[in-house]
């Protein structure tokens, strides 16, 4: 089942390169309101196009309608998660957060991707929503196949 429109949510992704990204990414949203809308890289793009924590504010920032949640691919360095962490937590503090009316940019939350569907991504996608969780390596190769990474959460209600 397609989402509608309204119930889209923006996803925003960092990968090692450009055409591996956006081939295997779409397909984890598959059949949920998760829709990548930016997919910034470390080697594909031209180099003033390339990922930093610069370019990743001004895609953040200048995306309608606004993203929702952040994943960074496998080939990612971990040594970078600091950074675009502290990007996507200054964009939720100062424009989501803002912008939202009654507290409704806390209803985000990571869409519930089971390991069984991103077998060829090892459970080593680190995620960050608008509530700041974020989950990589050990964490989410913990759940078993049929758990989600959010639990029983429902993203209309995290």
């Amino acid at each position: 089942m397609r989402a509608s429109e309204s119930d889209i949510i923006p996803v925003v992704s960092v990968g090692y390169g450009r055409p591996i990204g956006v081939k295997f990414l779409p397909p984890l949203f598959e059949g949920t309101p998760y829709r990548a809308v930016s997919f910034l890289d470390l080697v594909s793009s031209r180099e003033p196009f390339r990922y930093s924590a610069h370019n990743m504010g001004v895609v953040l920032e200048t995306l309608h309608p606004r993203p929702k949640a952040f994943v960074v691919g496998i080939a990612i360095d971990p040594s970078y998660c600091g950074e675009m962490e502290k990007v996507w937590n200054s964009y939720v503090e100062n424009v989501l957060r803002p912008e939202s009316e009654n507290g409704q940019w806390e209803n985000n939350a990571f869409v519930a991707v089971s390991l069984s569907r991103q077998e060829h991504m090892e459970g080593s996608l680190m995620v960050f929503t608008a509530t700041s969780h974020a989950f990589c390596g050990s964490q989410a190769s913990n759940k078993t196949a049929g758990e989600s990474w959010l639990g029983d959460r429902d993203v209309s209600t995290a």
